[in-house]
């Protein structure tokens, strides 16, 4: 199960975000999504070694670069990923967005297919996949858990929401207050 609520910790760096992400643990915050993009998955590792909650009761979600798609590099950067985050598994590996190199998806999720069967990750998921994208996913892994796209209220998304409803796809939304362009409306 994916929590409902989590906490996006981009920008969140340095001693300020291993504060912010350790308070939000213990305000009830179970749920924490991260990203190598972000650099700032050791800093979340820190954050919930420091925690009183228990890494059994967290959920972490990161996401893999679009440049690291290939087989070796997928790998590669997960066994880094794992090491910042200071966990022998991730709950949710996501692919942050379509190969920028041209890596063939079924190579990226034939190896992270692998990564679940080693237990190094329990769920596959994407990330600013649309329709097109998806389809071709859902051919080589039936079970992807979610994709992760904005949707806000000034931002319905509806194409993406409707597809994803469709294939019975869990969607994560970010920027679900627009950056906090929405606070005052």
């Amino acid at each position: 199960m994916i929590p409902k609520v989590g906490l996006g910790t981009y920008l969140l760096k340095g001693q300020e975000g291993e504060s912010i992400i350790q308070t939000a643990l213990e305000c009830g915050y179970r749920h924490i999504d991260t990203a190598q993009y972000y650099e700032n998955e050791h800093n979340v590792g820190e954050a919930i070694k420091k925690s009183s909650v228990s890494r059994q009761d967290i959920f972490v979600t990161t996401k893999i670069h679009p440049d690291w798609l290939d087989k070796a590099q997928l790998c590669h950067q997960t066994e880094i990923s794992l090491k910042k985050l200071q966990t022998d598994c991730i709950d949710l590996l996501l692919i942050h967005s379509p190969s920028t190199k041209g890596v063939p998806l079924e190579e990226t999720l034939a190896e992270m297919i692998k990564l679940r069967d080693e237990g190094k990750i329990k769920q596959i998921g994407v990330s600013n996949f649309y329709a097109d994208h998806l389809k071709e996913a859902l051919d080589i892994v039936p079970d992807i858990a979610t994709n992760q796209i904005e949707f806000n209220p000034s931002y319905l998304n509806k194409a993406a929401i409707d597809f994803c409803t469709k294939k019975n796809i869990h969607v994560t939304s970010f920027r679900p207050l627009a950056a906090g362009e929405l606070l005052d409306n």
